[in-house]
């Protein structure tokens, strides 16, 4: 009987230990949670608007992969 009650407080005390240490977890997780940038990239109701934008932006990142491209060739 002696066994069975010392079982029973051991097993009251691992189990407020681990709520405890759940309690604790769980508060440094929201304080390492950070908050996402809010980007805009906006949007447009005119297609041609929009396909220009998109034209432009594409015709801007081939340029500079190839100005990069073309440094990294004449470097070797």
């Amino acid at each position: 009987m002696a066994n069975l009650k010392q079982l029973i407080y051991t097993n009251k005390a691992l189990l407020c230990i681990a709520i405890l240490l759940f309690a604790v977890t769980l508060q440094a997780c929201k304080k390492e949670v950070k908050q996402q940038p809010k980007v805009e990239y906006g949007t447009f109701t005119n297609p041609e608007t929009a396909f220009n934008e998109c034209k432009e932006i594409l015709n801007n990142l081939s340029l500079n992969l190839n100005k990069t491209l073309d440094k990294k060739q004449t470097t070797k």
